[in-house]
């Protein structure tokens, strides 16, 4: 969320679930949403400090688990 209470975060979802995001803040908690329910819902939190693009890697990868 940003200072006005938006979201700025944008994201595209892939065949195989992997998730492509821009505009993340360094650190925080992702919800994850895939049906109605709680039971298709869970939250993933993620940390970016440290981590840099290379030109080897231009887009920083991370594993996260659904909680």
């Amino acid at each position: 969320m940003n200072s006005k209470g938006r979201d700025d975060a944008t994201s595209i979802v892939g065949d195989n679930g992997q998730v492509y995001m821009a505009g993340l803040p360094v650190k925080g908690e992702l919800p994850v949403v895939w049906g109605k329910g709680v039971d298709k819902q869970c939250r993933v939190n993620f940390n970016l400090n440290g981590l840099k693009p290379t030109a080897q890697m231009p887009v920083i990868q991370l594993n996260g688990d659904c909680r």
